[in-house]
């Protein structure tokens, strides 16, 4: 049986604190101490949650959006002109000249809700005349639709292929397989390019 104290408490009461929601102030303390412990705690519940909130939709949206890997890329050129520059989604992809291709580069990233490839190609001077008088080089970009890759597949070949009349298309491969790939899109010109030495 519990009989009270000196101080008018049980023992078994002695030694615990009321828990209360609010800081106490004790006296002397000064009050601005007090109003920024109200307001840190008052805050503290609401950011805590936004900040979880938020990053649980990051981790989710980084999930269904983020990249498939890593993707070499490749150039086939079917045209009688130089390519001096090709770069698909601002990755740099190479040049090659007239019927030529160019080397694998490294690398582009594919995002998984990516439905198309911005590519960006440079013709090269008709001729060493235009190229002395420091003509500016023809740009023409497009949107070519991003080929099927396979389910699981995080690197491999993005192939281009540029055809007569500015047209371009693009293909995927695992490894090195030649593939057949048609003109897909036909490239708009934009502002040219000046070369600068």
């Amino acid at each position: 049986m519990n009989t009270q104290n000196e101080n008018g408490t049980f023992p078994s009461a002695q030694g615990k604190r009321q828990r209360r929601f609010l800081p106490e102030r004790k006296p002397g303390d000064p009050r601005w101490q007090w109003v920024l412990a109200v307001a840190f705690q008052i805050a503290v519940v609401p950011v805590a949650s936004f900040v979880l909130v938020t990053g649980v939709g990051f981790c989710q949206d980084v999930t269904k959006t983020g990249s498939y890997g890593e993707f070499y890329l490749m150039g086939f050129n079917r045209t009688d002109r130089t390519i001096a520059h090709f770069y698909v989604d601002g990755d740099w992809g190479g040049n090659m000249g007239a019927h030529g291709e160019s080397g694998a580069t490294c690398c582009t990233s594919l995002r998984r809700d990516a439905k198309s490839l911005h590519v960006r190609w440079i013709l090269d001077w008709k001729s060493m005349a235009d190229a002395d008088r420091n003509l500016p080089m023809e740009t023409y970009e497009a949107d070519v639709p991003l080929p099927p890759i396979p389910k699981g597949a995080k690197d491999g070949h993005i192939k281009i292929y540029f055809f007569p009349g500015n047209r371009i298309g693009a293909g995927y491969t695992a490894n090195l397989d030649d593939i057949e790939v048609k003109p897909q899109v036909t490239g708009r010109r934009v502002a040219d390019t000046v070369f600068n030495d």
